[in-house]
């Protein structure tokens, strides 16, 4: 029974359920029991609720604020929490839980304005994050970019979470939390994935940067949601507000990147050419379909080499990334930091070798192909999404010709790399 319940799937259509057995176990709990928590409710480590919302019917939403109220007391061992997007708790639910000192990850976090825009309202969020000390993972998410101008600005209090090494500020452009948490020493940290509002009025993410990005080695950089969109981008000075970066993530449209140039340009010069960063992280780009064919496929090219000489052909079609300009990455490419090896493509995984020659040339991923080949020249390994490398352990073999005195021999024959004929399968080599 303990694995049934460590990790419960919650959803509107069961959460009753759970709340009823859990709350039942715990009326036949007394005190004579040796362990102090009843069953099956210590069980439960991990507590999902970011699926209430899903499926019909749904719950109403005092509803399940009762059902949740009723729940969290009686569950001790708590340590991975992820609540929903719109949460029904009140931060004392989770700070007053008895699994409260217990807890390492919480996902989810909403911080937006109170109704009366009152400090005292925003600051329990400050409350709460102070009574998690081993708190590892934490994920807030904010109104994005708004002008609520607070009243009676009060000094940022520091909040003490040496075990934090992961933040997520979603959307959190200002406010007494992030401030705090900007005030905080935060031993720890090592990634960091934020919506950065640089240059935007009332922005507090710049400052929050510039006091932890010394131990920052992990950084994303993610689009804004709120609609209309702002057009914020990140500094230009990346590299140098985080010394010790290893890896940058970009999680924006492949448009915007192209039209800001100069974020691919402060990553690039001689005074970040012994920078630490290894390892770039670029959303997927389109094929220019200008002056091609509507056909899906391109037109069949006939090969010129014989089957011994593709022996050592890589999967790969002459390098021409003129075809499908990424002046993003190529900027970069000008002068990057020497420790760059690395460049991961989100949202693009690499076609398998065995659907042939003209899937891998065609679309995204013959482009793609191009890349990897122009980029591993210059030493740096472009991956998929999956962190896969270019394939290159076979080759196409094209062979329009059988065997001497035989029938036909169907094309698209796929041999190991360095291989031209095969004596197993009654291949002969012409010879």
């Amino acid at each position: 029974m303990r694995y049934l319940y460590a990790e419960p799937a919650i959803q509107a259509s069961n959460l009753l359920n759970l709340t009823a057995t859990v709350v039942n176990g715990d009326k036949k709990w007394s005190d004579i029991n040796i362990h102090p928590h009843s069953l099956p409710g210590r069980y439960i480590t991990t507590l999902d609720l970011s699926h209430l919302d899903d499926g019909f019917p749904s719950l109403h939403i005092t509803t399940i604020q009762s059902a949740l109220q009723a729940l969290l007391p009686l569950l001790p061992n708590i340590t991975h929490l992820t609540l929903p997007a719109r949460s029904p708790l009140r931060v004392e639910d989770i700070g007053l839980a008895p699994f409260a000192k217990k807890l390492k990850c919480l996902n989810g976090l909403s911080v937006y304005s109170s109704p009366s825009g009152s400090t005292g309202e925003k600051d329990r969020y400050v409350w709460l994050l102070g009574q998690l000390p081993n708190l590892e993972v934490l994920s807030i998410h904010g109104p994005g970019n708004t002008l609520d101008i607070e009243s009676g600005r009060v000094e940022p209090i520091p909040i003490s979470l040496p075990k934090l090494h992961t933040i997520t500020l979603d959307g959190v452009k200002s406010g007494p939390l992030l401030r705090s948490l900007t005030a905080s020493d935060l031993p720890a940290l090592r990634r960091l994935l934020l919506t950065s509002y640089h240059d935007v009025l009332l922005d507090e993410t710049y400052a929050f940067q510039a006091a932890h990005g010394d131990k920052v080695v992990s950084l994303t950089y993610l689009h804004s949601h709120e609609w209309p969109t702002t057009e914020a981008t990140p500094p230009i000075e990346t590299l140098e507000l985080h010394p010790r970066l290893r890896h940058l993530s970009f999680v924006f449209p492949h448009t915007f990147l192209q039209a800001n140039l100069e974020l691919a340009a402060g990553l690039t010069g001689e005074i970040y050419r012994n920078h630490s960063l290894q390892a770039i992280t670029l959303p997927k780009w389109n094929e220019n379909t200008r002056n091609h064919s509507p056909s899906p496929s391109p037109a069949p090219t006939p090969l010129t080499q014989t089957a011994n000489a593709l022996g050592n052909l890589s999967l790969s079609v002459p390098i021409n990334t003129s075809r499908t300009p990424n002046r993003f990455l190529s900027t970069i490419l000008k002068n990057p930091p020497r420790k760059w090896r690395i460049v991961t493509i989100d949202g693009f995984k690499w076609v398998r070798p065995d659907l042939g020659r003209r899937a891998l040339e065609a679309g995204n991923s013959g482009t793609m192909r191009n890349w990897a080949v122009e980029m591993e020249s210059r030493g740096i390994e472009m991956r998929d999404m999956e962190g896969n490398v270019l394939p290159k352990d076979r080759v196409v073999v094209d062979l329009t010709r059988g065997r001497r005195g035989g029938g036909r021999v169907s094309g698209g024959q796929f041999w190991p790399a360095g291989v031209g004929k095969s004596r197993d399968r009654g291949y002969e080599d012409g010879s």
